[in-house]
């Protein structure tokens, strides 16, 4: 097995730093380790730090960034790398033979990290498709391709998205679509992948998380091998289940690296609070947090098409914007929704788990769990969905930014118990305190307390 030793500390005492910054940097270099796995290594960095990195500049020359994409960069006023971004594109662009898994929190960066990626490995000259991007919904699809083209700006290169209802995808130099539309294409000859050098996966557990989602997944690549050997892949997500993992691991080099970026405490950055519903329906409970925030718009999550519809209805009855989200909507009309949603013309949005992953709504700093999310074992009992909590809450605090998640649990004693429960679950899953909110009148402060004091 080919291994490559990363000496972290090396790397660092190339550049000059003040006197806090040494003592600064001489902590992160003891707590980074590197570990050598059977066929991944493992790249962890355990700390408690800030979103950017300190040590780290776009002008640094393993960055390999041209000046061109650093000026789409200050216009974006993105003036330093994240952590995962200082880490991920030196790795990336000086091995284009190294695949690489990165697991690191939703709002760390993660979707500029393997745009820039992809941008660096561009050839100006090569009109066919270099690099592939593959998201799991429409929705990622096009906000990936929304980063890519701020990072384009200057470069110019052919970047196109494909969907569902495209009659005649175009396929560029970058291209973004999900697996399902490359499946269709590749079987109607649409796209071939002879100039590919790259493909990224993201959200990466989720293409692999059911038996059906990894056999189109695994497939997928396995074509891309037949038709192009050594094309580098990349894996994004903000969790990995051991199943996913290991079925990552069985298609790709051994020659690769896994980058984990995880700080002690996984949520932070968001205030995790709990109202138990008591006597009253979650509804009312939703429509009293609507009014103790001027022109706040919110997105609440529920497990079932069933009971988002019902408190769709309730608050559009009531006179409120709200519209809902599930699998079975329409993409076109998901997208319309989400326009109006970022437009300010929507006051909710009720939603299941499909809009729990990697959309980004700026300024998003409430987000509310009306059902906690839980998966039944074998035997029909509830668990707390870890994941799906992380995604879901995930939709706020984002970028370094500070953000409240509240869950609302229901005050009915044959429900209280098994929430409560999957609420203790999650709190002793990752290490963190969900406390309780008393009074829904007393959220306006808590929240300009978090929020506006950054």
């Amino acid at each position: 097995m080919e291994t490559t030793n990363l000496d972290i500390t090396d790397k660092m005492q190339k550049l000059k730093f003040g006197d806090e910054e040494e003592k600064q940097l001489s902590k992160e270099a003891k707590e980074d380790e590197v570990q050598i796995g059977e066929g991944v290594q493992t790249w962890k960095r355990n700390q408690e730090s800030s979103f950017l990195c300190s040590t780290k500049s776009w002008d640094d020359e393993e960055m390999a960034i041209p000046e061109k994409i650093k000026q789409a960069l200050r216009d974006a006023e993105v003036l330093r790398p994240s952590k995962i971004q200082a880490t991920t594109i030196p790795l990336v662009a000086n091995d284009v033979t190294r695949s690489v898994v990165v697991q690191s929190k939703n709002g760390s960066g993660k979707t500029f990290a393997f745009s820039l990626c992809s941008l660096l490995r561009i050839d100006p000259d090569e009109k066919g498709l270099q690099i592939l991007i593959l998201a799991h919904t429409r929705e990622l699809v096009s906000q990936i391709w929304d980063q890519i083209q701020i990072l384009n700006k200057y470069t110019e290169y052919y970047i196109t998205q494909v969907r569902r209802e495209d009659k005649k995808p175009q396929v560029g130099q970058i291209t973004v679509m999900t697996a399902g539309k490359c499946k269709t294409m590749l079987k109607h000859k649409k796209i071939k992948f002879d100039t590919l050098k790259m493909v990224v996966i993201d959200e990466a557990d989720h293409f692999f998380g059911s038996p059906e989602d990894k056999a189109v997944t695994t497939r997928l690549l396995q074509q891309i091998d037949t038709e192009k050997k050594d094309v580098q892949k990349l894996f994004f997500s903000a969790t990995y289940k051991d199943d996913v993992k290991d079925a990552i691991e069985a298609i790709i080099p051994e020659k690769s690296v896994s980058i984990k970026v995880k700080s002690k405490l996984t949520l932070d950055g968001i205030k995790q609070l709990y109202f138990v519903a008591k006597g009253v329906r979650k509804f009312d409970i939703i429509e009293d947090l609507y009014n103790e925030f001027d022109n706040t718009q919110m997105i609440v999550f529920v497990n079932t098409k069933r009971f988002g519809e019902k408190a769709h209805e309730h608050m559009t009855d009531k006179g409120y914007k709200s519209s809902i989200i599930t699998g079975n909507v329409d993409p076109i009309d998901r997208d319309n929704i989400m326009t109006k949603f970022r437009n300010r013309e929507l006051q909710f949005i009720f939603a299941t788990n499909v809009l729990s992953r990697g959309i980004d709504i700026s300024d998003m700093k409430l987000m509310i769990n009306l059902d906690i999310p839980f998966v039944r074992d074998a035997d029909g009992f509830e668990n707390a969905d870890y994941d799906n909590y992380l995604h879901r809450i995930g939709r706020t605090g984002r970028f370094d930014t500070k953000g409240i998640a509240l869950t609302i649990i229901d005050g009915h004693t044959r429900r209280y118990d098994k929430e409560m429960e999957c609420l203790k679950q999650i709190q002793e899953h990752y290490g963190t305190d969900i406390q309780e909110l008393k009074s829904i009148e007393d959220l306006p402060n808590i929240y300009n307390e978090h929020c506006n004091n950054e």
